[in-house]
C-alpha cells in the first residue's frame, strides 16, 4: 500500500475521532468502519485502542474489552502498554 493510501488513512482515523465528539461514539465508530483502506491501520495499535475507547463510551464493555486486548497485543512501546493495561483494568 502506497504512503499516500496510508497517510489517508490515518487523516480519516483521526476524522472519525472528531465525528465522535460531536456526534457521539456510535457516529465515530460508524465513521471509522467506513474507511476505505482500514486494512492499512491493521497493525497500528492506536485504531483498536479508539475503537475500545468509544465501544467503551457507548456502554458496550465487551467489545471495549476485546479491542483493548487487540490494541495490547499490537503495542510495542511501554508507555502505550500501560496506558492500555489501565483503561482495560476499568472494564474488568
Amino acid at each position: 500500500m502506497s504512503l499516500t493510501n496510508r497517510l489517508a488513512s490515518f487523516v480519516a482515523m483521526n476524522r472519525a475521532v472528531a465525528i465522535s465528539r460531536i456526534g457521539g461514539a456510535l457516529a465515530g465508530l460508524a465513521a471509522l468502519d467506513a474507511i476505505e483502506n482500514l486494512a492499512a491501520l491493521d497493525r497500528y495499535p492506536l485504531l483498536p485502542a479508539i475503537q475500545a475507547e468509544l465501544w467503551r463510551e457507548a456502554g458496550d464493555a465487551d467489545r471495549a474489552i476485546e479491542c483493548y486486548r487487540t490494541a495490547l497485543r499490537l503495542a510495542r512501546a511501554a508507555p502505550e502498554q500501560r496506558w492500555l493495561t489501565s483503561r482495560l483494568s476499568l472494564l474488568v
